[in-house]
């Protein structure tokens, strides 16, 4: 009987097993350069006889499989009798890594991901291989789709706000368990709306003359209170369309028009609006919406709000708490510090105490005979 190749099993993106028909010579059958790959993948690292079985060899490359379709040609490899295999007998296979190729937002928690094939069902229900960043962290669940094994839904306890995500993946296998995702990460992207005063508009200088310390140029500063990173791209500052950034938790970002942002890169965080409206010295509304066109944040301003010395210009109206519900006069005075403002930095007049003190009636007034 001529030796020949039974079977050939792909174990992993870089290991076969070949079984033959008859028990082989040791010393032929480690034999590196008795086999070779096509398609860039050479010959063998090391070529182990099986201990327990001599029909089988294990052969491990360095150069990973790719997804295609590959040939394997052995030469000169004997069995136990020494008896050659037939010359350039040839074995093909093919080799398919795992992979993402979809992710779906399902609702504020959970994810689904989804494979170019079915899953090993405990290594894809194994929180720890999975983490998104932003401080997401690993999932509370994670449940295989047991009408699609190449589905699985990710549950996690942290909600996602308006951003781009990255999600790591790292340690999930394929169900023939020859594939196995290792540190891929795959972005993908929430679209969701911004709560009211999530960002809030914390500073604005909209007389720069005379200069008392900071540029010759407007700005309105915004402030993220909230613990999670969100994507401020999109949104509108009445009207200018502000870039694409990202506004990490309890961090401030100036916003001012493209050419003079060169002027505020030493205070921190600074992007330029396109189509900037130019602020009115004397107070106008400015509102900021989100990119679904929601309300975040509004505030009219007026130049008597600041005090008495300083509506000339030259100095910033800064919010005082930017925690409070409502965005009005009491919660707005002049800067004191001593360059006219604190852009990209906590207000100097910052003051986080709770509101609590209840509204008083101050007056009535008889519209007419039903109305007051």
């Amino acid at each position: 009987m001529p030796l020949a190749i039974e079977s050939l099993e792909v174990l992993s993106k870089n290991e076969l097993e070949l079984t033959f028909n008859l028990e082989l010579d040791e010393v032929s059958s480690e034999q590196l350069s008795n086999y070779l790959v096509d398609n860039g993948i050479g010959n063998p690292n090391t070529s182990v006889l099986n201990d327990g079985d001599h029909k089988k060899v294990n052969l491990i490359f360095e150069a990973d499989f790719q997804q295609a379709d590959y040939i394997l040609n052995i030469n000169n490899i004997q069995d136990s009798g020494h008896h050659a295999i037939e010359p350039n007998t040839l074995a093909s296979f093919s080799y398919l890594p795992l992979l993402v190729t979809e992710i779906t937002v399902i609702d504020e928690t959970k994810i689904d991901v989804v494979f170019n094939q079915g899953l090993d069902q405990v290594s894809a229900e194994t929180l720890d291989n999975y983490d998104i960043d932003y401080n997401i962290g690993t999932p509370l669940s994670s449940e295989l789709d047991v009408t699609d094994l190449s589905k699985i839904r990710l549950t996690f306890t942290t909600s996602f706000v308006n951003n781009d995500y990255t999600l790591s993946i790292s340690g999930v296998g394929n169900a023939s368990q020859n594939a196995i995702v290792e540190n891929l990460g795959i972005l993908f992207e929430v679209i969701s709306a911004t709560a009211s005063r999530q960002i809030v508009i914390n500073e604005i200088f909209a007389d720069p003359t005379p200069v008392v310390g900071l540029p010759s140029a407007e700005f309105v500063e915004l402030y993220n209170t909230t613990e999670k990173a969100i994507n401020i791209g999109g949104f509108e500052l009445t009207g200018g369309a502000v870039p694409d950034f990202v506004l990490n938790p309890k961090a401030y970002v100036v916003l001012t028009a493209t050419g003079d942002v060169a002027g505020f890169e030493t205070f921190g965080d600074v992007i330029g609006v396109t189509s900037w409206n130019t602020l009115t010295n004397s107070g106008e509304s400015i509102l900021l919406m989100d990119n679904l066109e929601n309300l975040v944040d509004s505030i009219t301003y007026a130049s008597d709000w600041h005090e008495t010395e300083k509506p000339d210009g030259g100095w910033t109206l800064e919010q005082i708490n930017p925690k409070l519900e409502c965005n009005y006069e009491g919660n707005w005075s002049s800067s004191t510090d001593n360059s006219g403002g604190t852009p990209g930095t906590q207000n100097s007049n910052y003051d986080n105490s709770p509101d609590v003190i209840g509204p008083n009636l101050i007056a009535v007034e008889a519209l007419n005979e039903n109305t007051v």
